[in-house]
C-alpha cells in the first residue's frame, strides 16, 4: 500500500512539468536546432556566426538535459527502481536523473541570481514549484536505484510475517 502511495504522490510531481513544460522544451529543441541548421546564423563578422551557434548549443544541451531528466524521472517512477536496478539500463537512468537535476539546478540558480533584475518574487515561486518537485523525485529515486540494500535489510525482507 504504501508503494503505491509512493507511486501516486511521485506521478502527481512529475505530472505539471509534463502538463507544462515537456512539449515546449521538445518543440524549443527542435525549433534550436532547426535555426542552427538552416544558416540564419550567418552575420557580417567572422566570429558572430561562431558565438550565436555556441550559445544555441548551450541552450541545446540545458533543454536536452532538462528533457532526459524528465524522462528518467517518468523511467524510474513507471518501471519501478526494483526492476531497473537488475537490468542494465540502470545507470542510464541514473545519468538522465542526474542531467536533469544538473540542468533544474542551473536553471533555479540563474532564476535566484537574476531575480532582482528580471524575474518578479511570482514567476521565481511559479518555477520553484514547477521545478521543485521533480527534483525531488528525482532525488529519491536515485536514492533508490543507488543504494545496496544491507544483508540484514534482505533477511529481514525474507521472513515471512507470523
Amino acid at each position: 500500500m504504501r508503494k503505491w502511495l509512493v507511486t501516486g504522490f511521485e506521478v502527481v510531481c512529475l505530472f505539471p512539468m509534463g502538463a507544462l513544460l515537456a512539449p515546449l522544451m521538445a518543440f524549443g529543441l527542435l525549433s534550436v536546432l532547426g535555426v542552427m541548421t538552416s544558416g540564419e546564423v550567418r552575420s557580417a563578422g567572422l566570429l558572430a556566426p561562431l558565438v550565436a551557434l555556441r550559445n544555441l548549443a548551450d541552450i541545446m544541451a540545458l533543454v536536452f538535459s532538462a528533457l532526459a531528466g524528465y524522462v528518467g524521472a517518468w523511467a524510474a517512477v513507471v518501471v519501478g527502481a526494483e526492476r531497473l536496478r537488475q537490468g542494465r539500463g540502470r545507470w542510464v537512468v541514473v545519468a538522465f536523473l542526474l542531467m536533469g537535476l544538473g540542468a533544474a539546478g542551473y536553471w533555479e540558480t540563474w532564476i535566484l541570481q537574476s531575480r532582482s533584475e528580471t524575474a518578479s518574487t511570482a514567476g521565481w515561486i511559479f518555477w520553484c514549484s514547477l521545478l521543485v518537485p521533480p527534483m525531488a523525485v528525482a532525488v529519491h529515486q536515485l536514492y533508490l536505484l543507488i543504494r545496496r540494500p544491507s544483508p540484514h535489510f534482505r533477511r529481514a525482507a525474507s521472513v515471512p510475517d507470523p
